[in-house]
């Protein structure tokens, strides 16, 4: 569980900051799959990987508060 709401804040932080950087690769997108790990190629994004991390039972306020206690 806290292994996941800080995945989440740091997609949300990849996020953030995205825009300032030059030029974008694969790995500097904050894909939506639960692993520390971003996928290596297009193929490791599957129905099941994105809609677990979409389903994550972690709601927004989850996110703030934990970001709050870090």
């Amino acid at each position: 569980e806290e292994e996941t709401i800080t995945l989440l804040l740091q997609h949300e932080s990849q996020w953030t900051h995205i825009f300032d950087f030059p030029t974008l690769r694969w790995f500097d997108f904050p894909w939506p799959v639960l692993s520390s790990s971003p996928p290596t190629y297009p193929p490791e994004l599957t129905f099941e990987n994105v809609s677990a991390y979409m389903l994550a039972p972690f709601s927004l306020s989850d996110r703030v508060r934990t970001r709050e206690w870090v």
